[in-house]
């Protein structure tokens, strides 16, 4: 009978110590949890607003949590966007975030500085505010349904955007010898030469330079920038990428996502050819005086378009656009003073572009 009470104190005092083993890891586990909780939504805060955060700061996680972080952020000048590095570090977990942040700033519909006659709008559609011609304009066919049709303020022939495009430093630059390259940029920049047709996948903080790139439905880009004289972007083609080149093609079937940028220097003849079937989200920049831009019927922007030379549009638009010409094409000519079967209109204010109204506004979550 003894044996027995001892058998069943043991027994009792073995489930006990199991029951608080059991307890013991239950309140450990919930503990780690609501430390990583607690660390995961303070660093989704951190990255949600990058905008407020400007220097090293230590952060509490407050009372019952033996927890803390630094915060860490640092730009990387990125073609024409920067590149914002959120460096997160507790006591047990860190978080490193990247964000490509830049301006858009769709403040206006149409702006065309630099006419001494009045402008021909020639079955065309024009919606918003727009500086035009102290001369007015004239409708051939639909009309427009503009808010503000006022006189440009500058007079003379140069409307150069003060925006530049940076190419962030590399070590050196060697042949394409993968089709698979992913650099992050925790890394240093990767720069690559090639000329022809890029084939395969490159992500990441990648400088792809050559005479003449050429993407097509073969090419796997998102947050490269492509340096070169000539740049052809073919059918199948879809990604999102910086470019840097005077003379820059969209093929029909071809898709430039947002943000992607094209950027024409000042020093050199422009050729810019968005082609019937094409799409672009983002920038475009073409600083020189010479040269021309071409939007075909049904190919689309979404953006900012800003030029220095002629804009001849018979495609849509939508978004801002500054230009120091209008015109069309006749036959092989080109006829100034005019817009002809184009639709230029402002995006909706709830569109996602319009977040992009400053220098710091986040594009887009990188890695």
């Amino acid at each position: 009978m003894k044996i027995k009470s001892s058998v069943l104190k043991i027994s009792i005092i073995f489930f006990l110590l199991i029951t608080i083993l059991i307890s013991f890891f239950i309140s450990l586990t919930f503990l780690q949890k609501k430390i990583f909780i607690n660390y995961k939504e303070r660093s989704n805060l951190i990255r949600t607003n990058l905008n407020n955060i400007t220097a090293t700061e230590s952060i509490d996680f407050g009372s019952g949590v033996n927890n803390s972080i630094n915060v860490e952020n640092n730009y990387l000048d990125y073609g024409l966007f920067k590149v914002h590095k959120t460096f997160s570090k507790g006591t047990n977990n860190q978080l490193e975030s990247f964000a490509l942040k830049g301006n858009i700033n769709l403040d206006t519909t149409l702006y065309v500085p630099f006419y001494k006659s009045s402008i021909t709008i020639e079955n065309s559609y024009l919606e918003g505010d727009v500086f035009i011609s102290k001369y007015g304009f004239s409708y051939i066919g639909k009309t427009s349904n503009i808010n503000k049709s006022l006189v440009p303020k500058e007079s003379g022939r140069e409307i150069i955007w003060s925006v530049k495009f940076k190419t962030p430093v590399a070590d050196s630059t060697s042949a394409m010898k993968s089709d698979s390259v992913f650099n992050s940029f925790s890394n240093k920049t990767l720069r690559l030469y090639q000329n022809g047709a890029i084939r395969g996948l490159y992500h990441g903080n990648i400088i792809i330079e050559g005479d003449h790139l050429i993407l097509d439905q073969n090419s796997s880009l998102n947050d490269c920038i492509l340096i070169a004289n000539k740049v052809t972007v073919k059918s199948g083609f879809e990604g999102s990428v910086q470019i840097n080149s005077d003379e820059v093609t969209l093929e029909g079937g071809s898709n430039l996502l947002f943000p992607s940028s094209i950027y024409q220097n000042v020093d050199a003849v422009n050729k810019l050819y968005i082609n019937t079937g094409s799409y672009f989200s983002g920038v475009i920049v073409s600083n020189s005086s010479t040269g021309v831009i071409i939007v075909h019927d049904n190919a689309r922007i979404e953006g900012k378009l800003h030029s220095n030379n002629k804009l001849l549009c018979s495609g849509t638009i939508n978004g801002s656009v500054y230009s120091r010409h209008l015109g069309k094409l006749v036959g092989k000519d080109t006829v100034l003073n005019s817009i002809k079967n184009g639709v230029i209109k402002s995006l909706p204010q709830n569109h996602p572009l319009r977040l992009a109204n400053n220098s710091e506004a986040l594009l887009k979550w990188v890695k």
